[in-house]
């Protein structure tokens, strides 16, 4: 909404219950999407949230659904690209890292979920020193 011009970034922030967090939803549904992250209106609202806060973390759509984060991703500082085990292949993860590296995206970390804290093969022993 904020980039669609509907609506201003202060209109559109959200406080959180933790201290000095705010929080911007995704805002309405648009037909492109993907065209919103090409327009000069994202430059001047990344330049503005830049100078207002410390901190940014973008949650955008999987790199390999849609354009969307391929085109936002070498805007920002950086991307870290999250995967979970059992689920996303290696083919998949290599793809999405050519994608970015393709779009010049600084990429600065993966994480990975699903992963299990203790493997079985340890049984309770690394408990015993844990």
């Amino acid at each position: 909404d904020v980039l669609e011009g509907r609506n201003t970034l202060e209109e559109c922030v959200q406080t959180t219950e933790f201290k000095n967090l705010t929080f911007l939803p995704r805002g309405t549904d648009i037909e492109q999407p993907g065209e919103v992250f090409l327009r000069n209106e994202l430059d001047e609202f990344l330049k503005k949230i830049q100078r207002d806060y410390d901190r940014i973390i973008f949650d955008s759509a999987p790199i390999l659904s849609v354009t969307d984060s391929s085109c936002l991703a070498p805007k920002l500082d950086g991307t870290m690209v999250v995967l979970r085990t059992q689920h996303t292949s290696l083919d998949k993860v290599r793809h999405a890292l050519n994608t970015l590296h393709a779009h010049q995206a600084y990429i600065i970390g993966l994480v990975v979920n699903g992963v299990e804290r203790f493997p079985s093969y340890y049984g309770g022993y690394i408990e015993y020193y844990g």
